[in-house]
């Protein structure tokens, strides 16, 4: 009979740190008065190039 005390057996500190790196994923905006003035992302490449046509699009109506 396997001794399932240590299953899933423990990952190796390599292991852990890549599935560490796979699941984190963040978001943060700062707004002020309801309007979105920055954003940073972390993993969240498709996000962020959309963040950043969005910062283009109202630069551009802003100045217009």
């Amino acid at each position: 009979m396997t001794n399932l005390a240590h299953w899933p057996p423990p990952l190796s500190l390599k292991e852990s740190l890549n599935e560490l790196r796979a699941t984190v994923d963040c978001t943060v905006s700062y707004r002020r008065a309801g309007r979105k003035l920055a954003a940073a992302f972390v993993r969240r490449d498709l996000a962020g190039l959309r963040a950043e046509l969005e910062f283009e699009r109202m630069m551009s109506t802003a100045t217009a």
